[in-house]
Formats: structure tokens, C-alpha cells, sequence
């Protein structure tokens, strides 16, 4: 199954939301993410605020170094 992809505007937007909301539960549930894709979204934009900005794994060295094992 293929995962869904969101935008950072749409994580950044949903991140903010969760500080006014009353149940992270409920926003996750009305947004159609999980409660921890949440908190790992705004876990990585106070990284980038703070000048920490979590580099995104190279897929493909991934994928080569899994072959190279096999």
C-alpha cells in the first residue's frame, strides 16, 4: 500500500492547529492522519525553527545499500 504524501504547508497548518485543540485525537481523526504523524510533524518544524532542519534520507543510498546486503 502506497503511502499518502502531505505538503509542508498542510503539516505546518496541522502542527499549529494542535496547539488550540482540545483533543489531538480528534484533530488527527478530522484530518485523516494518525495522532503520531502529528506530533512528528510538529516535532520537525520546531527542529526547523531552531535552525535543526532533519535532512530526509536518501532513498536511494537505502535501496543500494539493502541490494548490496542481499
Amino acid at each position: 500500500m502506497k503511502r499518502k504524501r502531505y505538503s509542508r504547508k498542510f503539516q505546518r497548518k496541522a502542527a499549529e492547529r494542535m496547539w488550540t485543540c482540545e483533543s489531538i485525537a480528534r484533530l488527527a481523526e478530522e484530518l485523516g492522519v494518525t495522532p503520531r504523524c502529528l506530533y512528528k510533524w510538529r516535532k520537525k518544524l520546531d527542529l526547523a525553527e531552531s535552525g535543526e532542519e532533519l535532512a530526509r534520507p536518501c532513498t536511494h543510498e537505502a535501496s543500494f545499500r539493502k541490494q548490496a546486503q542481499q
